[in-house]
């Protein structure tokens, strides 16, 4: 059919596995109903550098 869009839902998360905390329930609910899940991640999951190391 044309026109119609294909559902999609975007959760933007700081580390990896967040995803697992709290929302793996309704992104997989909604995964199971035909929507297309992205997960947008702020880190690579790396651990901190301390301040004084970056300079």
């Amino acid at each position: 059919m044309e026109g119609i869009q294909p559902k999609r839902m975007m959760a933007i998360l700081a580390h990896p596995d967040d995803e697992s905390f709290g929302m793996g329930g309704t992104l997989a609910k909604y995964n199971h109903q035909g929507v297309q899940i992205v997960l947008l991640y702020a880190t690579r999951g790396e651990a901190g550098i301390p301040w004084d190391k970056i300079w």
